[in-house]
């Protein structure tokens, strides 16, 4: 897959029509909305935003957001589904925008952060703040901005910082009814520090955190963490690749953990050094697994090539930790999403691949047994998916890509990224 250059910038196209920031840059109420309908995105890493059918993976609509290649990714909705939140990544720095889709404004909200997700009323925006690289000429150095802030939905301005004493969670993951938000901190010890895994609760309708949740330490085998709600039934799952933790939401306690028993078709699934199990979703006491094939940041490729890895979904039992079933095996995805009761993935594609097919799957699979239902062929490029739920009457229809507007506020002031200044270099003694 293609790689997103270290140093890019952002360059938004289009017209300035967006009038008041207020009025046409802001959502709109919710009592204004008409009833949401859920829609798959599906983000285009030369800047396109593909509005999808989610029940037949048709084509509805396009915007351009980007006239440069741009790695867009946590794509998320407003509860009236009237606004996009999109992440991107110039420069390796996570910059959050707000694109309404009444007027197709597209604004910066922060440089240093990300929006997790919106109160259930739609008044207030929960967003991270994140520690930050940049380059001021001199070198490269850390700014660190890490907690979270609760941000005026309407204004998208930040209204007060929430304290949390420790290290602060690296990953969140807001539930699906709005009433809880998960931080997640995991390390894996020296030379890093202690070892933590600490799961931090965040009451939403308190805005503040109200429990801390410890496990032991996982085995030395254990990757990249990664976690998921359950759709259906209050539970939230946790794990490493090698352990799986199921966290009960109504009495916010851990109900097991046990270890994580996966099965390729060659025999037990190994956990190896550089890759790991991305969680697609969680459903009804089950958790479905896969191997990120052609990664999206540092892998291993060649564990691939070695076939140590297995493609395909792997569907686990959170009552057993092991697993039940194995999906389309044949198949190498490198995204994968729940949205309902389907499943979605993209095919990975590897570079070595592009000449003799240049083409990219986009599935759609049953959560329940795993069947195929629809496919279709994207070109090639690096795609994500996102499932939200968005206002019929602002999803553009338009079978070209409309052009997203420029911003008519005053955005936040960009931090500098450039190169390293090179050191002078001394002429020759003649």
């Amino acid at each position: 897959m293609r790689e997103v250059t270290a140093r890019m910038r952002i360059v938004f196209v289009g017209l300035v029509l967006c009038g008041a920031f207020v009025a046409s840059c802001a959502p709109a109420s919710a009592s204004s909305s008409s009833a949401v309908q859920p829609y798959i995105i599906l983000a285009q890493d030369s800047g396109v935003i593909h509005f999808v059918d989610p029940t037949t993976l048709a084509n509805i609509g396009a915007l351009r957001v980007s006239n440069e290649r741009s790695y867009l990714w946590n794509i998320s909705a407003t509860p009236n589904g009237q606004v996009l939140f999109v992440e991107a990544y110039p420069g390796g720095q996570a910059h959050q925008f707000a694109l309404d889709l009444s007027t197709r404004a597209m604004c910066l909200l922060t440089q240093q952060g990300r929006v997790l997700m919106a109160s259930p009323d739609g008044r207030s925006l929960i967003v991270q703040r994140m520690e930050s690289m940049v380059n001021d000429g001199s070198g490269f150095r850390f700014l660190d901005h890490s907690g979270l802030e609760i941000w005026d939905a309407q204004m998208f301005e930040p209204q007060e910082s929430i304290a949390l004493l420790g290290n602060y969670p690296d990953q969140f993951f807001p539930s699906p009814d709005a009433r809880w938000l998960y931080g997640l901190l995991y390390t894996s010890g020296p030379p890093y520090g202690n070892a933590e895994r600490v799961l931090h609760v965040f009451d939403t309708n308190a805005r503040r955190f109200i429990a801390q949740l410890q496990w032991g330490k996982s085995s030395p085998r254990g990757t990249y963490p990664r976690a998921a709600w359950d759709t259906v039934a209050p539970r939230f799952y946790f794990t490493d690749g090698e352990r799986l933790v199921v966290i009960d939401a109504s009495s916010q306690t851990i109900l097991r953990e046990m270890p994580l028993v996966l099965r390729g078709p060659r025999g037990p699934e190994p956990t190896v050094d550089g890759t790991w199990l991305e969680i697609a979703g969680a459903r009804d006491g089950r958790v479905y697994l896969y191997h990120p094939f052609g990664g999206y940041w540092i892998y291993d490729y060649e564990a691939e090539a070695r076939g140590e890895i297995s493609g395909g979904l792997f569907v686990v039992d959170t009552n057993t930790g092991e697993q039940i079933a194995h999906w389309q095996p044949s198949i190498a995805f490198s995204h994968v999403i729940a949205g309902g009761d389907r499943l979605y993935g993209i095919q990975a594609k590897r570079d070595l691949d592009v000449e003799s097919d240049p083409d990219i799957d986009l599935f759609m699979l049953d959560a329940v047994d795993g069947i195929l239902l629809a496919s279709r062929t994207l070109e090639y490029d690096r795609w994500t998916l996102a499932y939200v739920q968005l206002d019929p009457n602002v999803v553009p229809v338009e079978r070209e890509p409309m052009v997203a507007q420029s911003c008519s506020r005053l955005e936040p002031t960009l931090i500098p990224f450039t190169p390293p200044v090179p050191a002078p270099t001394q002429a020759p003694q003649k």
